[in-house]
């Protein structure tokens, strides 16, 4: 009854009294729901810490803790624990104490139908009740829940036998080192087994039970069963369960982990408990189930890999390098393999796994299979796996293996280091190192006769390479990159009947061995290496031998010698060993030529003093950045083609020996390139100019073939060149002719244009010459800067001889010249090349030629060619002695002012300096001189009718850019022409209006029908010099009564005004408000009585047109205005006959009516005037803007 009352108090406090706390992720019955109407949800998070929170089912539903749902027909069973276990007694249920959270199986239920439910506290002690399975379900000890299919050994009991009676059968020293079930050793009947628990307190608990009668106690299945054969080898499961499976099983993260070596029917399950230590639970499947660790549960449909004996001595120095499958290497029956997989932390773990009866693990397909044949020869890798390091991930021959049936795998371990596990191939076939795998086509290279060679190569880059010392061709080393970046090496020998071609890196029944060991020795012990690739040896005249040179790691350069095949020779141009090479090395001169020829770049280069052209250097780099060389040889019959680079037939040897010698001594390149010899007169000879590794510029002597000689054009030697030096000219031509830029360039002392200076630059940025002459019946052309049939020989005449140095080129083109009155010469004007050179000529970038016309041709300068329909213009009788006085102020043509009947003109242009320089030219008979147009025409009226009567204004000085009344010039027939000079002034020329023409100012031309308007008869002296322009445009003059002249004013180039005096045509008077000459206009100036009544005391205080006080009439006004410094300055106007000034508007009319006398507006005793009516005030500058359009624009200009 006592016990009863417990389990009731223990129900009751589980439902209704205790907080349920989560172990697992999971779906769980709520403790303190009696109804099964609700259930907890558990989620673990990734930090070990688990979410709860409580769901409650849908109406008509139920929590159904089996299927772990909410479900209908669901009995709930949670209130049925009171009443059923009658059959417990107090002692039985006392015995048992919970020490982890979790269920258990009530040992004293021989029915299976209930256990114990064992919580955690929060108080750091255990809750424990009983709990029934539902109707038809048992208590499965293995999976820990209540199963249909779980079989309860009925009418049996389970006893636990204490300890004290099988002490005398029992190892004493059995400890529990891991929670589950495990068999006692002495116990030959296999009925007795040990229950670990696992305290939170980090101790076991331990119990022996008893098998009920009629069961052994099966250790595979954790349970007691009917089925279990007991034998006299039981003994050794348990020592394998204790020693390799729980002695080294420890929980690293929470999952579920498979149980090696029990048939897969056993899992860990691992959690953490609330002090966020793991702790571990034994687990076992059902009986028709194996767990799958893959989906971490128990499945029929997993077929359990693991094989027990095989294992036993591998698990323990095996590790995980990565996840996936990979063989044991100590099963040679390669039945077995490791999974590794990583595990929450991020660590990687590892579970031993058996194939099926009759199958092998096949680490390609990382699976079994019955095809896969198991490789490992066990005879072989026992001595071979003793010192083989792994350089890398991969597959790799066991050199001690000579029938290539064995490799090593090589793979990383989580350290970083490499690993190795060594395999066999099947039976008949080989592995192959290429492909990486085991087949049946691979011949077995390897000999051990050639292992001696392996000591001392070095690899210097990855691929196969002959093995020096083997001189049947035989063997070779295979080089590859290690993990570490360094190379490493492994040698290989050749099929019985073949051997190894270095060129196609591969062995083959067709290669001939080439390896001549009787001559190594003697060229080893000096040959050095200056670059990679194929050398000829020096010493071998048969040119059967090659040096093979390469980059060790280090980074200097190693070396290896070869030999050609039989028939063959080492080609060094193609850097091969061919049958058609012809063996050129020439060993009497290659002694000589070693010793001072210096490379100055990479490439193939001939040797000056091999006259037959059978020879060159081949220069390179060395790896210090130094220039190294290697002589060669042509092939017998080949001469060395410099330009092409290589051996050639068809090369025809340029070299004569008879001119170099006396040549070679005091030429000096200035550019690279290829340069005729000046000396060479047949001109065979040339000199090849390059850059040496310092900058500076070498040469090297070459020579045409027979027959051909050197076109300087075309950089080569050809039958069709001409040779074109004069040798006759060029002694006595050379002393003064200065290069001025790089070109070609007549000579102004040959006549017949048959020779030419050809100029460069020097190393030292100074320009060289050289003298050269065209092929017979050629001339030089300037312009094509060539030699032609085509060209006409334009040599000046003698008269001409004293002209060339005063003409100065200014621009691109041709030029007459000034004192050829012929016009049968002209200067050619043309730039010379841009830089430091050009700028330090005298004559800048120009440079110039002077030319002279073919017979009866005239050099026309507007086509600025020679032609026979041209005029020349030049008069002998004239303009020579007007140039003096002429002064050009612009580039363009100008009118000659002496010439009246316009039949010349100056042409000006700019110098160098920047300076002005002119030419006088004639137009053609009949015609004149347009300014205008600039051009000579028989349309053009002359308009000059200057006399020496006709005035000239000394003081007139222009202001703007262009045409100005003659002021002194009373009949208007004259008029200024102003323009800008170079340096920002102003220049001016004087012309003259056509007879009957008169100059109009206001349209700056000349024309019949303007009408000369300058008051000739007003006196100069009665105009004052005081009027100052305040702004541009055109101003009454003051003292002028009858409004026949005005100013005009202008800004002149420093920001200052200046001013021209103008006289308005007969009849017209100058209207200042319109600024121009007009007929309708009437004078209103004061008269001279009116105008001494008027007193200089008025004061201008801003911008406008003003009364004046003592004008009564109202007919006169101040205009104000601002002076340049800032000042007012005014000027005194008078209104029209009729008009009255209105202040108001600030202008004259007619409908003004003037009050000044009716209402006393001015008052005498004020020096300024005063406003005393609102009909008069003073207007701002802002108000005047909006008045009369004409005042605006006078106001606005000042």
């Amino acid at each position: 009854m006592r016990i009863q009352i417990i389990v009731t108090f223990l129900v009751c406090y589980a439902l209704n009294g205790l907080d349920f706390t989560c172990i697992e992720s999971g779906m769980f019955p709520n403790p303190k729901d009696a109804t099964c109407q609700s259930y907890i949800f558990c989620l673990k998070m990734s930090d070990g810490v688990f979410i709860e929170n409580t769901y409650t089912c849908a109406n008509g539903t139920l929590f159904n803790s089996q299927l772990k749902t909410c479900s209908e027909n669901v009995t709930c069973n949670i209130l049925t624990q009171q009443t059923t276990e009658n059959n417990i007694s107090p002692e039985e249920f006392d015995d048992f104490n919970c020490t982890t959270q979790g269920r258990f199986p009530n040992k004293n239920d021989s029915t299976c139908n209930s256990y114990y439910f064992c919580y955690y506290l929060t108080n750091n002690q255990y809750m424990r009740s009983i709990l029934y399975c539902p109707s038809g379900k048992k208590f499965d000890p293995i999976l820990i829940t209540c199963s249909a299919s779980y079989n309860c050994q009925q009418n049996t009991t389970t006893a636990i036998i204490d300890s004290t009676t099988i002490q005398s059968t029992t190892t004493a020293g059995f400890e529990c080192i891991s929670q589950g079930k495990f068999p006692v050793e002495e116990d030959v009947s296999c009925s007795l087994y040990y229950y670990c628990l696992y305290l939170p307190t980090g101790a076991y608990v331990q119990r022996i039970y008893s098998c009920p009668q009629g069961t052994k106690f099966d250790w595979k299945l954790q349970t007691c069963s009917q089925n279990f054969n007991c034998t006299s080898t039981t003994t050794t499961p348990n020592r394998v369960m204790r020693s390799t499976i729980l002695e080294t099983f420890k929980c690293s993260s929470a999952g579920k982990y498979p149980v090696e070596n029990t048939n897969c029917s056993m899992y860990y399950y691992c959690f953490y408990l609330p002090n966020n230590e793991l702790a571990q639970q034994l687990y076992g499947c059902p009986a028709d189930q194996r767990f799958h660790p893959g989906l971490q549960e128990c499945s029929t449909d997993y077929n359990c890999p693991v094989t027990a004996t095989t294992v036993v001595s591998s698990t323990s120095y095996f590790e995980c390098s990565t996840v996936g499958k990979f063989p044991v290497e100590e099963d040679t029956t390669c039945t077995t393999y490791y999974y590794c997989f990583y595990l929450p932390n991020g660590e990687i773990s590892k579970q031993l796994y058996g194939c099926y009866t009759g199958e092998r693990f096949d680490p390609e397909l990382q699976t079994c299979t019955h095809n896969y044949q198991c490789p490992l020869p066990t005879t072989t890798a026992t001595s071979s796996s003793g010192y083989f390091e792994c350089t890398g991930v991969g597959k790799f021959p066991v050199e001690q293996d000579t029938t290539c049936s064995t490799y090593y795998y090589c793979f990383y371990l989580p350290d970083g280091e490499l690993g190795k596990q060594l395999y066999g191939c099947y039976a008949g076939e080989k592995f192959d190192p290429e492909l990486q795998t085991c087949t049946h086509d691979y011949h077995c290279p390897l000999t051990t006769t050639t292992t001696s060679a392996s000591s001392y190569f070095e690899c210097t880059e990855v691929g196969k390479f002959p093995v020096e010392q083997d001189n049947t061709c035989s063997t070779y080393y295979y080089c590859f990159y290690l993990p570490t970046g360094e190379l490493d090496k492994q040698l290989y020998s050749c099929y019985t009947g073949e051997r190894f071609d270095p060129e196609l890196q591969t062995c083959t029944h067709d290669y001939q061995c080439t390896l001549a060991s009787t001559t190594v020795p003697s060229t080893r012990s000096y040959f050095e290496c200056t670059g990679v690739g194929k050398f000829q040896v020096d010493q071998d005249t048969t040119c059967s031998m090659y040096y093979y040179c390469f980059y060790l790691p280090t980074g200097e350069l190693g070396k290896q010698l070869y030999a050609c095949t039989a028939g063959e020779k080492f080609d060094p141009g193609l850097q091969k060993c061919t049958s058609d090479y012809q063996c050129q090395f020439p060993t009497t001169t290659a002694t000589f030529t070693n010793s001072y020829f210096e490379c100055t770049g990479i490439g193939k280069f001939p040797v000056e003093q091999d006259t037959s052209c059978s020879m060159y250097y081949y220069c390179f780099y060395l790896p210090n950045g130094q220039f190294s060389n290697q002589l060669y040889g042509c092939s017998s019959g080949a001469r060395f083609d410099p330009v092409l680079q290589k051996c050639t037939y068809d090369y025809q040897c340029p070299f004569s020996t008879t001119t170099v010698t006396s040549t070679s001594s005091y030429f000096e390149c200035t550019q690279v390139g290829k340069f005729p010899v000046e000396q060479d007169t047949t001109c065979s000879t040339y000199y090849y100019c390059f850059y040496l590794p310092d900058g500076e510029l070498g040469k090297q002597l070459y020579g045409c073939s027979a027959g051909e000689r050197f076109d300087p054009e075309l950089q080569q030697c050809t039958r069709g060149y001409q040779c074109p030096l004069l040798t006759t000219a060029a002694t006595s031509t050379t002393g003064y002719f200065e290069c001025t830029g790089v070109g070609k360039y007549p000579v102004e002392q040959d006549s017949t244009c048959s020779t030419y200076y050809y100029c460069f630059y020097l190393p030292n940025g100074e320009l060289g010459k050289q003298l050269y002459g065209c092929s017979a019946g050629e001339r030089f052309d300037p312009e094509s800067q060539k030699c032609s049939e085509d060209y006409q020989c334009p040599t000046l005449i003698t008269l001409l001889t004293d002209t060339s140095n005063s003409f100065k080129c200014s621009r691109l083109g041709n030029f007459s010249v000034e004192n050829d009155i012929t016009c049968s010469s002209y200067y050619h004007c043309f730039y010379l090349p841009s830089g430091e050179l050009s700028k330090r000529l005298p004559n800048g970038d120009f440079g110039k030629r002077l030319y002279d016309c073919e017979a009866g041709k005239r050099f026309n300068p507007e086509l600025q060619i020679c032609t026979d329909d041209y005029q020349c213009p030049a008069s002998n009788t004239k303009a020579i002695d007007s140039t003096g006085d002429f002064k050009c102020s612009r580039t363009g043509k100008f009118p000659v002012q002496e010439d009246t009947i316009c039949s010349s003109y100056y042409y000006c242009f700019y110098f160098p300096n920047g300076e002005f320089g002119k030419r006088i030219y004639d137009c053609d008979a009949g015609k004149r001189f347009n300014p205008e147009l600039q051009i000579c025409s028989q349309d053009y009226m002359c308009p000059t009718t200057l006399t020496a009567t006709t005035n000239t204004s000394a003081n007139f000085k222009c202001t703007r850019v262009g045409n100005f009344l003659n002021e002194a010039d009373a009949t208007c027939s004259s008029y200024y022409y102003c323009f800008h000079l170079p340096n920002g002034e102003f220049g001016k020329q004087l012309y003259g209006c056509a007879a009957g023409e008169r100059f109009n100012p206001e349209l700056q031309v000349c024309s019949r029908n303007y009408q000369c308007v300058t008051p000739a008869t007003i006196p100069t002296s009665t105009i004052s010099n005081h009027f100052k322009c305040t702004g541009v445009g055109n101003f009454r003059v003051r003292e002028d009564t009858t409004c026949r002249s005005y100013y005009y004013c202008f800004h002149l180039p420093n920001g200052e005004f200046g001013k021209q005096l103008y006289g308005c045509a007969a009849g017209e008077r100058f209207n200042p408000e319109l600024q121009i000459c007009s007929r309708n206009y009437h004078c209103k100036a004061l008269t001279t009585t009116e105008t001494s009544s008027i007193a200089n005391h008025f004061k201008c205080t801003g911008v406008g047109n003003f009364p004046v006080e003592e004008d009564v009439t109202c007919s006169s006004f101040y205009n104000c205005f601002y002076l340049p410094n800032g000042k007012f300055g005014k000027q005194l106007f008078g209104c029209a006959a009729g008009e009255r000034f209105n202040p108001n508007r600030q202008l004259c009319e007619r409908s003004y009516y003037c009050t000044s006398k009716s209402f006393n507006i001015f008052s005498n005793e004020s020096t300024h005037f005063k406003s005393s009516t609102t009909n008069y005030v003073m207007l701002t500058p802002s108000q005047i803007e909006n008045k009369d359009r004409n005042w605006e624009g006078h106001i606005k200009s000042s």
